[in-house]
């Protein structure tokens, strides 16, 4: 033996309490071995050979759940043979190591002699357990499990075998499992790092070859030979054509991981490198290595420059199907007629080949009200995949998976949908439990699980892909590039909705249900963008005007707010199959116990009006209000209103009537501008007290902002209006200054030199002042 007994304490006090620093182990052993060789105490050969080193570091290893790992393990047993034929424990870490880079044949005739030649090791017995299970010897399978109790009486991994085999649970599943019981529990709710249970999964993936997946994600590379690696044990390799030239590709895995991973993730991969390639931050000859890890991370080894000992660019290619793989098993065809079997069958054909716009014009020519819950769910998955999803798409998708939960609330599909679609438009809290439910339901899919990791990761230090500066930095600068051509073709009346449409589309990239009017006035087109009466919107479009360049103002206008009409006497708006005409809505004010005002809006419409209804009702009266009042006056005075469907009593008046009535009685209500609605300093004063049991931080008592929304949510712990903001990638914030003492021009001052230094300090903050 060539360890000493100094040597073995230290490696055994690396695994102490149940945790392994494999790290340290490694590490000792390294210059240990390094040490005894430049010493000549031993050959590297015979420090190879020796078991009981080869052991230590096998059984570091394997505390990695890493398919390199596992390779690795094989490769440093296999160097021992020689001196292993009586050990149980070589032959039980030569079997795992083989069984994780899926020589399954060869582990299980590894583990069978492992018995033989110690009888008495009993992990020995665990996984022969496992592996005759998997090759269909229940029988021996279970007598392999009472061996092992015998051995150690009551242990809780020989108890969980047994049930695993007499449920026929597949190989994977049995090597899921930690060996202390608290740890497996954390492991399998998913109480701990996702990182390590992602791991874990994605070597799981080794095992078994999926050879229908291994053959699709080879055509999905344009893969024509596949072997194994001469340099990377147990590793396979292929020249990838790029449109600069061909690259030899490592992949980091073998056959049975290769095979588990997704064809569309593939396509998003050499997406992903040909980007990179077109860049020019290197020479495309420079490129000496190129490696592909099973967790999606790609690697670019480079030639080193002088001086430079390596040079490695890495980059992981996230983003893949809405569940690309989704069978029939969720629902039952054969509850489709025949007209909707055959839009199925050829949506399931497009979608293979990622035909999703196409299946969302077929899908969307059906009503929702009349579309099978089933191709509504295919309707949503496509929306998900869509090559120009944005926000509105994926907002499309949950309302579509709202309108057949029942159907499917129970299946994986449904719940992963749903997580997916929450999770592209960065609503991380709700996505998340979306998301744990399908990952229940289909333990160890990867994608729910790296999609999880990332929700929890940004729910606790929240992150954006893309700020919202940036978006408007980018809406300005592709409006610029298309300026010119839309005023050119808005001289043709033929091309002024498609035109429209454009800037709508560029608008909702940065702010989704933003409504858009366009006018061609003499000198320049006006723009008109409306929040519809979201405050918190309206913020958000107002920074993005504000950010408009200079170069653009002689030609372009942008204003905000809809303007209020000269005369609202003849406007008609239809909603669904209902005429609304301004000079019949009945207008009648009340006021709350607040004293605010209210209107009770009435019409003969409403008395007929259906539950579906209602919500276009709603945004008929608010649209007429609108164009009536001027949105600005709509939203700051006349924002309380309810609909009735009987007329109330007292005096009412029409909408063009109250018009007039308003303008006499209080004009000024018609001058603010959107600047003086939204800077408008409201009090706050909160006398609330700390109670006795409960210790809280109370932070504001008393104050001034425009925007009130945002402390009363915090207050109700109620996080929509900051949900909201983050999805745009914007970040809430309050400054406090104590300014209670203070007199009005001085509380001016002080906010007066707050903005100048923000200004100053922080010029991409988007601010408003109280």
């Amino acid at each position: 033996m060539l360890l000493t007994d100094k040597d073995r304490e230290y490696l055994d006090a690396c695994d102490q309490g149940g945790f392994c620093y494999t790290g340290r182990m490694l590490a000792y052993l390294d210059k240990w071995t390094y040490e005894g060789i430049a010493s000549g105490r031993f050959t590297k050969q015979e420090a190879e050979s020796d078991l009981e080193v080869a052991l230590y570091r096998a059984f570091a290893l394997l505390q990695n759940d890493l398919y390199l790992s596992y390779a690795q393990v094989v490769d440093i047993l296999h160097k021992a043979r020689a001196n292993a034929s009586h050990s149980g424990v070589w032959h039980y870490r030569m079997a795992v190591g083989l069984t994780h880079i899926g020589r399954l044949e060869e582990a299980l005739l590894v583990a069978e002699k492992g018995c033989v030649a110690e009888p008495d090791y009993p992990w020995g017995w665990l996984h022969l357990g496992r592996l005759r299970a998997h090759f269909g010897d229940k029988e021996g399978a279970l007598k392999a499990a009472e061996k092992g109790l015998d051995l150690v009486p009551d242990d809780p991994e020989f108890l969980q075998l047994q049930k695993e085999i007499k449920a026929d649970v597949l190989l994977p599943v049995m090597l899921c499992h930690y060996i202390d019981p608290k740890s497996d529990a954390n492991l399998q709710n998913l109480h701990m790092n996702l990182k390590e249970v992602l791991d874990k999964q994605l070597a799981l993936t080794c095992i078994i070859k999926d050879p229908v997946g291994f053959e699709a994600v080879k055509k999905a590379f344009g893969i024509e030979e596949l072997k194994e690696d001469i340099d990377v044990p147990f590793c396979l390799c292929a020249n990838i054509k790029f449109n600069l030239g061909p690259l030899h590709v490592v992949f980091r895995m073998n056959e049975a991981g290769f095979s588990h991973l997704s064809p569309t993730w593939v396509k998003h991969c050499k997406s992903a490198i040909e980007e990179l390639l077109q860049q020019g931050n290197f020479k495309f000859e420079e490129i000496t290595k190129v490696f592909l890890d099973l967790d999606r991370t790609i690697h670019f080894e480079l030639t080193p420059k002088e001086g430079d000992e390596s040079r490695v660019i890495h980059f992981k290619v996230t983003g893949g199907p809405s569940n690309e793989n989704a069978s029939l098993n969720y629902a039952k065809k054969s509850s489709l007629s025949l007209d909707e079997r055959a839009i199925f069958d050829r949506v399931t054909s497009l979608n293979k080949e990622d035909g999703y716009d196409e299946s969302i014009q077929i899908l969307e020519n059906i009503s929702d009200a009349e579309r099978h819950p089933l191709l509504t769910l295919e309707l949503a998955r496509a929306l998900n995949n869509a090559s120009s999803s944005k926000a509105k798409e994926f907002q499309r998708s949950v309302e579509l998976l709202k309108l057949v939960k029942e159907y499917f609330e129970n299946k994986f599909e449904w719940q992963f949908h749903m997580g997916y679609a929450l999770f592209s438009l960065n609503r991380y809290d709700e996505a998340l439990p979306y998301l744990e439910r399908a990952e229940a339901l289909r333990k160890g899919h990867i994608d729910t699980l790296e999609m999880m990791r990332t929700c929890r990761r940004n729910m606790c230090y929240p992150i954006f892909a893309q700020p919202f500066y940036q978006k408007v930095s980018s809406f300005w600068q592709l409006f610029e590039q298309k300026a010119d051509n839309w005023q050119k073709r808005l001289a043709n009346t033929d091309e002024f909705t498609k035109v429209i449409d454009e800037i709508k589309q560029l608008v909702e990239n940065v702010l989704p249900e933003t409504s858009v009017a366009l006018a061609v006035k003499e000198a320049y087109v006006e723009v008109n963008l409306s929040s519809d009466g979201n405050c918190l919107r309206l913020y958000l479009l107002r920074a993005m005007v504000r950010a408009m360049p200079k170069e653009l103002k002689d030609s372009w206008k942008l204003t905000l707010c809809r303007p209020a009409m000269p005369s609202c006497a003849e406007l008609v708006l239809k909603m669904g199959l209902r005429e609304y005409a301004a000079k019949d809505l009945i207008i009648f004010e009340n006021f709350d116990d607040d004293g605010d005002l209210c209107l009770t809006i009435y019409t003969k419409h409403f008395e007929t009006l259906q539950e579906e209804e209602v919500q276009d009702a709603f945004y008929a009266v608010n649209l007429l209000l609108d164009h009536a009042l001027g949105e600005v006056a709509h939203m700051k005075h006349f924002y309380k209103i309810k609909i009735s469907k009987t007329p109330e009593s007292g005096v009412g008046f029409s909408l063009p009537e109250y018009v007039r009535y308003l303008h006499k009685k209080t004009p000024q209500k018609f001058e603010d501008t959107v600047d003086d609605y939204l800077d408008d300093p409201i009090e706050i004063n909160l006398n609330l007290k700390t109670d006795g049991d409960c210790d809280y931080l109370l932070d504001v008592k008393h104050g001034l902002a425009s925007y009130i929304g945002l402390i009363s949510s915090y207050f109700r712990n109620e996080p929509e209006e900051v949900r909201y903001l983050h999805q745009l990638g914007v970040t809430a914030g309050m400054i406090f200054v104590d300014s209670q003492d203070h007199n009005e021009n001085s509380r001016a001052k002080i906010l007066e030199e707050l903005r100048d230094l923000l200004r100053d300090k922080a010029n991409q903050v988007y601010e408003s002042f109280g």
